[in-house]
């Protein structure tokens, strides 16, 4: 059965504690699209980018590690 969206990432940090953890923007980007279920957007939007940039940033961080 499909789970409603905010029940599916119920107690996920928030953008700014996974941003204050990380020193790089590739690590914490990347953990919250894969790991907490941010989108792109979500993610853009915070970080005051276009989600293109972001797209950019997780690929090349996943591609160096």
């Amino acid at each position: 059965p499909e789970v409603p969206a905010p029940q599916r990432h119920l107690g996920r940090p928030g953008l700014a504690a996974l941003a204050g953890r990380a020193g790089a923007r590739g690590v914490w980007m990347t953990a919250a699209y894969r790991d907490h279920g941010y989108t792109m957007r979500d993610i853009a939007g915070w970080a005051g980018l276009h989600y293109s940039s972001v797209s950019r940033i997780i690929k090349d961080w996943e591609r160096k590690n």
